[in-house]
């Protein structure tokens, strides 16, 4: 190769490195990074405006650090979040992250005892695609792309071995190509998000006897416990249903304000016995369930409204002995009343 075209060539190979370099490292913007069971936790844009993608960290920071982190990602929707799973591990807490970003609105951490579940909420209705790093993983650490368009790989390449840029080489006589096949590159295809049912994932909010802005609140004078009120069932043809032996807690579910209806807990309850519903403080109302039991340890798990949900913030549901108390945590100054329709218990917000 003659010497004026080595040069042309090294100059090439140069000038496509650095820009490479300089994109990079001008794409990565911070968006948001918190900390749980010794990780730390980073996200940051990558991409243009146009075609924004972010990149989700994560670092083992203390405890096991050269030990492989395994994580596990899936998309939900209505509403639409990215959930990730962090194999292994546990929270000691739930917390909640707000994140100032057109494309993300929240990060929440929720307890679970075999791994960390981290949930992004999603702004709007499209299912995001994403990519689990593997070759940027080291012991401690993986990262997670994800994005909104119909490829990751056009935005953001998948990892690749760094370019070392070797110097000029002296002249030499020149060598005949080999002919070789042409490489296809691989047909990338957008990842398929699972079709899973939407699990209950929640992070609990401020602790009992602190408000959402985390500022204490004074504790109200308990009220007394409504003992089982015989109120009509909203539906005169499904008249309340009395018999013998254990109550069943099937699911909870939240039932959105309507034109003519106030937003509601709803309990599928089979059997259903006495119950009893009292105020505990300010912020909390406990719900008592004689003789009952839960379907399933499952909704033990903290249950948390949808965002256009008013009235409540969390409710927990605990078995115990012979027993199922379920606590309801509440919006400042609201109210909640109770009644029961067929296989139905309905806890209602007062306006």
């Amino acid at each position: 190769m003659p010497a004026y075209l080595k040069s042309i060539a090294f100059r090439l190979l140069l000038f496509v490195a650095l820009l490479l370099t300089v994109a990079d490292g001008a794409a990565a913007e911070p968006v948001a990074s918190f900390r749980e069971a010794g990780f730390l936790f980073e996200i940051e844009e990558v991409g243009t405006a146009d075609n924004l993608v972010f990149r989700f960290h994560v670092n083992r920071e203390s405890g096991g650090m050269s030990d492989n982190v395994d994580a596990e990602v899936f998309a939900i929707e209505n509403p639409t979040r990215l959930v990730i799973d962090i194999n292994g591990f546990s929270a000691k807490k739930a917390s909640k992250v707000s994140i100032n970003n057109p494309k993300l609105k929240a990060a929440r951490i929720g307890i679970h005892p075999k791994k960390v579940r981290i949930v992004l909420d999603i702004a709007g209705s499209t299912i995001p695609v994403f990519r689990v790093n593997s070759a940027r993983s080291e012991p401690g650490k993986v990262s997670i792309d994800f994005g909104f368009g119909n490829t990751l790989d056009e935005i953001v390449p998948p990892d690749a071995p760094e370019v070392v840029i070797a110097p000029e080489p002296p002249d030499v006589p020149a060598i005949p190509p080999i002919a070789t096949d042409p490489v296809e590159p691989p047909d990338v295809q957008p990842v398929e998000p699972p079709e899973v049912e939407p699990p209950e994932v929640a992070v609990l909010p401020s602790p009992p006897g602190y408000s959402s802005s985390g500022l204490p609140v004074t504790k109200a004078d308990p009220e007394p416990r409504i003992e089982d009120p015989k109120q009509p069932p909203e539906n005169p043809d499904e008249p309340p249903v009395s018999g013998s032996g254990e109550t069943t807690v099937k699911r909870l579910r939240f039932r959105q304000a309507g034109s003519s209806t106030e937003p509601a807990l709803m309990l599928d309850v089979a059997n259903l016995q006495g119950y009893s519903l009292g105020r505990k403080g300010a912020n909390l109302y406990e719900l008592v369930l004689e003789q009952a039991k839960l379907a399933g340890t499952y909704l033990e798990l903290p249950q948390f409204p949808p965002d256009s949900f008013s009235g409540m913030e969390v409710v927990v549901a605990k078995q115990m002995s012979g027993k199922v108390v379920i606590k309801i945590y509440v919006e400042d100054a609201v109210r909640l009343t109770p009644y029961r329709t067929e296989g139905q218990l309905w806890i209602k917000v007062v306006p």
